[in-house]
């Protein structure tokens, strides 16, 4: 494996991110540990993908120096982890979008190249930028505008009256969903609850739900928005809208996710 390679797996990493960076640590040829940033779901402002990586590797070797290791991380390192990887005894690291290629797609950043700082620091770090630059970059692209798609939906979101609802289906292998604002209540009989909804014959859940007679429907609130970007804003057809979400098949094999109404 070469640069390109171990830096396509910093850049998968990075679509996990809750900030969209990832990275690899490797030792003569193996890699040691991969990982993302996890600032949010940590409550950790300092939990880049840089710092992470390095904080697991310690975790599986002995002594306190990556020496001989390559860094490699999907976009130029931030002061503080060009520190971190200075500390840590890293003898190499490469990264694939630069800081200041960053600043250009409106990425907020500390405009300081790992560069400037290794220049100032003790011992050498060997450092190589712009490999698969663009690919880190469309990552990154990609999650700026679901956060800003996200905030949209957010405003719309607080004028809407009627409740939204996420319907769900599957059939086999193949599984989908959509975002439904037409739910009507069709029945006042408790014991036997009945809910109308409006589904356009084109759309592939459509399709799900006549193929398997069922479907799961989820009342979503004001937490949940990133459901209605991932269900409403793209097509489902070619892309599996529940990955990465937990859910469980329900008694008619339909998607359940958290507070589900089937």
């Amino acid at each position: 494996m070469d640069d390109a390679d171990y830096m396509r797996i910093a850049i998968e990493q990075s679509t996990k991110g809750d900030w969209p960076y990832g990275a690899v640590i490797v030792k003569e040829g193996a890699i040691l540990v991969k990982g993302f940033n996890t600032s949010t779901r940590d409550r950790d402002p300092t939990a880049h993908a840089e710092v992470n990586v390095i904080r697991a590797a310690f975790r599986t070797i002995p002594g306190l120096s990556l020496t001989g290791c390559t860094l490699y991380t999907s976009s130029e390192s931030c002061p503080m982890c060009t520190g971190a990887f200075l500390w840590a005894g890293v003898s190499r690291v490469v990264f694939g979008a630069s800081i200041q290629q960053l600043t250009d797609v409106g990425q907020p950043q500390i405009d300081t190249s790992s560069q400037s700082i290794i220049r100032t620091a003790f011992g050498e770090v060997e450092l190589t930028g712009g490999v698969l630059a663009e690919e880190a970059l469309e990552v990154v692209r990609g999650w700026r505008k679901q956060v800003i798609d996200v905030a949209q939906i957010g405003k719309v979101y607080a004028q809407l009256d009627p409740p939204i609802w996420l319907v769900t289906a599957a059939d086999g292998g193949r599984r989908g969903g959509f975002i439904a604002t037409t739910v009507a209540q069709a029945s006042i009989v408790d014991l036997m609850p009945r809910q109308l909804i409006t589904v356009n014959k084109r759309h592939h859940t459509h399709e799900l739900i006549e193929a398997s007679g069922a479907f799961a429907m989820h009342l979503i609130d004001e937490t949940q928005l990133e459901l209605i970007w991932r269900f409403g804003l793209q097509s489902g057809r070619d892309v599996d809208k529940l990955a990465g979400l937990t859910f469980h098949a329900g008694a008619t094999g339909s998607p359940l996710l958290a507070d589900a109404v089937a």
